[in-house]
């Protein structure tokens, strides 16, 4: 799959944001990061969304190296998008 957009839910309370993270593509067996990974101290709450050169993987992981609630972290939605696909921005 080729994919150049990421889009994640942060927890609007902030309650178990994730300040820094980073997506990352599988690619011949090693991960490597989308560009303008990864990302520190989001403040976002809420929607954040993230665009990138087109990669081709067979998957994507989401590393999470930071929480805002101790070791509780996590991710409301992750929709990933390719190329052409509905919604893109412009």
């Amino acid at each position: 799959m080729t994919v150049n957009r990421a889009r994640l839910f942060h927890q609007a309370d902030g309650h178990y944001r994730s300040p820094d993270y980073a997506i990352q593509a599988e690619k011949g067996g090693k991960r490597h990061d989308a560009g303008g990974m990864p990302i520190r101290e989001n403040a976002v709450r809420g929607w954040a969304e993230h665009t990138f050169p087109p990669i081709r993987a067979k998957r994507l992981r989401l590393l999470i190296t930071r929480s805002t609630h101790g070791q509780g972290m996590g991710m409301g939605e992750w929709e990933v998008c390719g190329p052409g696909d509905v919604g893109e921005s412009t």
